[in-house]
């Protein structure tokens, strides 16, 4: 597979000699994030059965250029999905196109197909039928999303009113993209999309008959269909899977009376796109060049040190809600350069033969990181900074232990210190509670006692957190007396150790936690109330986000954290 750039679109050519390709249209948003590897593994799939397969960004998404809040969106996506078929006929000579549509990717795959004519096949992942629905369901969604977080409202939300746009995961709809997508609904579509169209359904939830019947009336042939898993496949990045063979049927459908090809020979696609205050690139690097990242260079350097942004949990190299390519172009903007990498196993680097994908807390993986740091070092760079967030942050830390050339760390909202293998990755997921401090503090609220007394408080389950959390306490705290008494280490002491040994390496170490995150009870576990145990050393730093959610979700909450990692680096730049 080759990334490249088109246009101001970023994608990943999958070659094969099959002369029909297929161009794979991601879905929106949080939707995008989470199945991002299936569609990586569903083009590897396509790639090994003969047909080439381009997937890719809409422009404003993932490593294209532009912005949630440019002008025009719904057209710019729509114009995305016609260049990524453009570029997939120019470089592979295919004399058929293909399209599949995730989620929101099904509704802009169908009507592009119908503006263009000569789509061959056209499936329907999930789809998004009625714009005006998929509206409320985002709205829905929104509101859910910041109850579940404990996001503030207000004077800190980024839009006053529903009238001016919404907010969802950390993606942004404007008031015109919002009325833009409402006009849109295939039920109405008058112009035939594809000779031939599948609908795959989301597990025992059946494609939608209207929409069947309407594409038959097209004078469309149609086939329905369930694709197994995907209801959990679409529930969280860290955990989600599919069954192996899920994509069979559709692979099956897709090769049925494929055309042959007279291959055109591989050659160099581009690889950067530039604009006036930076440039980045698509970088393969590593041992046989098996791992992937983005490079942001300044247009104006003004800084000797390099950031390098580690996956945040098991999404894929832009970060959650897109965070690390908008920090990449700011901080080039600032003059700072950026490496924004994947491990092996995340996102789109391969794991390595014979080993898992999707593994997160692999004390390999800083192997990955310092891969990158030679990679770096070559381009001429002496100076690194790690930025990790969530099981990142952990990542980072243990590879800034292991690398002294490391002289920069970021950890944000670092849930454990210590990890072995059979802990649950997925308990951990849907079982998350808030620190023991905010609970104790929220008990001098009256709303709260409120709550309680009628039943909208889960009592029970929170006392067991709580429970569970001053019991881990009391155990550190024996654990500490019992290992000086035997002359051993505790846990807690090897922590606030490797902290005072990274301080004394003129390691600067920021700290950053969302005031409701319970990684806090892991730091005042192991470094005490305000990590006092480690603070005490002059480059390292706690800082508290109030009202922030655990991915720092909210648009008023990214800056406040942008302006903290700002203010880190430039007091990393003075020296001070």
């Amino acid at each position: 597979m080759t990334p490249h750039y088109f246009g101001e679109c970023f994608g990943w050519l999958h070659h094969a000699a099959g002369g029909r390709g297929v161009v794979l249209c991601p879905a929106f948003g949080v939707e995008e994030l989470v199945t991002h590897r299936f569609l990586r593994r569903l083009a590897t799939d396509l790639a090994a059965a003969g047909m080439p397969a381009l997937r890719f960004d809409y422009h404003g998404t993932g490593n294209s250029l532009g912005s949630d809040y440019d002008p025009d969106r719904v057209n710019a996506w729509l114009s995305s999905v016609r260049q990524a078929v453009e570029c997939l006929r120019r470089e592979t000579g295919v004399r058929e196109v293909a399209l599949v549509g995730f989620r929101l990717g099904a509704l802009l795959a169908t009507t592009a197909a119908a503006e263009l004519g000569d789509i061959s096949k056209l499936a329907l992942v999930g789809p998004v039928i009625s714009g005006k629905t998929y509206v409320r369901e985002l709205k829905a969604l929104s509101t859910l999303s910041e109850e579940s977080a404990g996001i503030a409202k207000g004077d800190a939300s980024t839009f006053a009113s529903d009238a001016d746009g919404i907010e969802v995961t950390g993606f942004t709809l404007t008031r015109e993209t919002l009325d833009s997508l409402q006009r849109i609904n295939l039920s109405a579509l008058q112009n035939k999309p594809a000779s031939s169209v599948l609908v795959l359904g989301r597990d025992k939830v059946a494609a939608d008959s209207r929409l069947v019947e309407h594409l038959r009336g097209l004078g469309c042939t149609v086939g329905h269909e369930v694709l197994p898993g995907y209801a959990e496949m679409a529930w969280n990045s860290s955990i989600a899977e599919l069954p192996e063979d899920a994509f069979s049927s559709l692979i099956r459908w897709l090769a049925q009376d494929m055309p042959a090809q007279t291959a055109v020979p591989p050659h160099p696609l581009p690889s950067s796109l530039r604009t006036a205050d930076w440039m980045e690139e698509a970088v393969r690097f590593g041992r046989n060049e098996g791992l992937f990242g983005v490079r942001c260079l300044p247009s104006s350097p003004r800084h000797e040190h390099v950031v390098l942004f580690v996956n945040h949990g098991a999404d894929h190299h832009i970060g959650w809600a897109r965070m690390h390519v908008a920090f990449a172009r700011k901080f080039a903007a600032d003059g700072i350069a950026s490496f924004r990498i994947d491990v092996a196993g995340l996102g789109d680097s391969p794991a390595r033969p014979g080993e898992q994908e999707n593994r997160l807390y692999r004390s390999e993986s800083t192997e990955d990181v310092s891969a990158a740091v030679d990679w770096l070092q070559q381009q001429g760079y002496s100076k690194f900074i790690v930025i990790g967030h969530c099981a990142g942050s952990y990542l980072a830390f243990y590879s800034a232990l292991r690398d002294p050339r490391i002289g920069g760390l970021v950890m944000v909202n670092l849930q454990r210190f210590f990890w072995q293998e059979g802990d649950s990755l997925e308990v951990a997921f849907r079982k998350r509670y808030r620190s023991t401090d905010w609970y104790f503090h929220m008990l001098h609220d009256s709303q709260v006692w409120r709550r309680i007394l009628r039943g909208e408080v889960d009592v029970r389950g929170i006392g067991w957190a709580l429970a569970k959390q001053l019991t881990k306490r009391g155990k550190s705290v024996l654990s500490r007396g019992l290992a000086r008494v035997s002359g051993t280490e505790s846990n807690s002491q090897k922590v606030v150790r490797w902290f005072r040994e990274l301080a004394q390496r003129g390691t600067r170490v920021l700290l950053i936690y969302s005031e409701e995150d319970v990684g806090l009870d892991e730091l005042i576990l192991h470094c005490g109330a305000r990590a006092k145990r480690i603070t005490t050393q002059s480059n390292i730093q706690l800082q508290i986000l109030d009202g922030a959610d655990h991915n720092i979700t909210p648009q008023w909450a990214r800056e406040r954290y942008f302006g903290l990692l700002t203010s880190y680096l430039n007091a990393v730049s003075s020296g001070r």
